[in-house]
């Protein structure tokens, strides 16, 4: 596989150190609260794929655009190719990352990197994020209950959702913003220590992982099958004169 570089929201490579133990990942499950789901505004905490290693929770999701987030199978999510009404693609990540002890030690600014991994499974290569630097970002301070936007480097956590079109990814890594292509996406959800508050530069905290399988939409399918028929007929009629 090949491995791309995108500006600053890119990850550096880290020799990682042994971190807290995961505990099995809970798939179709609620992020813990507080804080739950707190990015913009009316979402549901449900349907995440949630991993956590001691204090620390790492959660995934896939969504329709103004419908809401899709039932998984494990942590495999099915989408559907093309745009939504909004002209957007049909689907979206969410990605989450929370210190739930209410001690609240671990704060933004403890991690050297959120990184975001996505792997294009049907055409090959990674390319990963430092969701950390991700703008726009909500954050949550867990010793005050407080929600931001955006994100604070003192905040514990931190969570947003957005599409595969997102920080140029078509001018380096054109299949992930293809929103028509039927493929196969792994998404890993990783947080890396930077301090010694939580252990030491250089120490995996946990992360997360699941799969998006996109395929054509229903009415698309529909169409298609239309379409065959059509060019079925066509031939009979010439076979026919």
């Amino acid at each position: 596989m090949r491995q791309l570089t995108l500006g600053s929201f890119v990850a550096l490579g880290f020799a990682l150190l042994p971190g807290a133990v995961e505990a099995a990942p809970v798939f179709n499950t609620s992020l813990a609260s507080p804080a739950g789901t707190y990015f913009g505004s009316g979402n549901p905490n449900t349907n995440w794929t949630v991993e956590t290693a001691g204090a620390y929770e790492f959660g995934l999701q896939a969504s329709q655009p103004f419908i809401g987030p899709i039932t998984p199978v494990g942590n495999v999510y099915t989408a559907s190719t093309g745009l939504s009404p909004g002209h957007a693609p049909r689907w979206a990540f969410s990605f989450n990352y929370s210190y739930i002890d209410t001690s609240g030690v671990t704060t933004r600014d403890d991690l050297s990197a959120l990184n975001l991994s996505v792997t294009d499974v049907g055409n090959g290569g990674t390319i990963t994020f430092n969701m950390k630097n991700w703008p726009g970002a909500a954050g949550y301070d867990v010793d005050t209950t407080t929600e931001h936007g955006p994100a604070l480097g003192s905040d514990n956590g931190q969570q947003d959702s957005t599409n595969m079109g997102f920080a140029g990814v078509a001018a380096f890594f054109l299949p992930l913003a293809d929103p028509d292509i039927v493929n196969s996406y792994t998404f890993t959800l990783e947080a890396i220590c930077g301090t010694g508050a939580c252990g030491g530069d250089g120490v995996s905290l946990g992360s997360v992982s699941m799969v998006v399988n996109t395929v054509p939409e229903p009415a698309s399918m529909a169409a298609l099958g239309v379409g065959l028929l059509g060019m079925a007929a066509i031939r009979r009629r010439r076979k026919t004169a």
